[in-house]
């Protein structure tokens, strides 16, 4: 399935434009919560290694709740056109699914990653013991190249985990692992082409002030929802 990257930014950007309101609204005060968090975490580390770990606790759960909220918060306005505080309210069930789903994800990404530098591993130790410094600078050169391959195919290959969370009904975590993989199964390079375009749009942003951030992220986040939604429809 091909689609328009004009077509689903116009659509970020007509979704962020007539809600603006409430999506800096919730950014605000989501932004400043993890930042409340952050902070406390930080100040707990030299003081006490239990609360430390607490307030670890704490900030991973609450970067999940925050990543599920978002996804609840654009795929209603895609929806529906319409979300508000209530929408950004997820259960524990789906953190707890979300969690056990990104933990298959990076076991997954781990496994691959070690599959992939592992000849370039074995070509360094050959050229260190053969006191060969080309070849080993050569094999580190190719093990981060190939490690940094697959993380980004990775990252692009599953990036719809979360709204695949917040439309779960009674799937299993591995389930919903390849379910939200499947998706992206024949549009991977399309996705990362999207994902380019995403990036060049943040540096726009940042340029702009850092201003310009307030509107790129809403707006690649609400079309990214939206390509979701077609890659869903297309596989259903």
């Amino acid at each position: 399935m091909k689609f328009s990257f004009k077509s689903v930014l116009l659509t970020g950007w007509h979704t962020f434009k007539n809600n603006w309101k409430f999506i800096i609204l919730l950014g605000l005060a989501t932004v400043f919560a993890q930042i409340i968090v952050r902070g406390a975490e930080q100040a707990a580390i030299d003081r006490s290694a239990i609360l430390s770990l607490a307030l670890w606790l704490v900030s991973t759960i609450l970067a999940v709740i925050i990543s599920l909220g978002w996804s609840k918060v654009f795929l209603n306005l895609l929806r529906h056109n319409h979300a508000d505080w209530n929408t950004f309210k997820t259960e524990p069930k789906q953190w707890l699914l979300y969690i056990k789903s990104s933990l298959w994800l990076v076991a997954y990404s781990f496994g691959y990653m070690i599959i992939a530098a592992l000849p370039f591993i074995i070509l360094g130790i050959i050229g260190s013991y053969a006191d060969v410094y080309w070849l080993q600078i050569a094999s580190v050169i190719a093990g981060i190249v190939s490690v940094t391959v697959v993380a980004v195919y990775m990252a692009i290959r599953y990036q719809f985990l979360a709204f695949s969370v917040i439309d779960a009904t009674s799937s299993g975590s591995r389930e919903l692992y390849n379910k939200s993989g499947s998706l992206t199964k024949n549009a991977w390079f399309q996705l990362f082409g999207f994902a380019l375009v995403s990036i060049l749009l943040a540096i726009i942003g940042v340029l702009c002030l850092v201003v310009g951030l307030i509107i790129v992220i809403p707006v690649v986040s609400i079309a990214q929802a939206k390509i979701y939604d077609m890659l869903k429809s297309h596989h259903a």
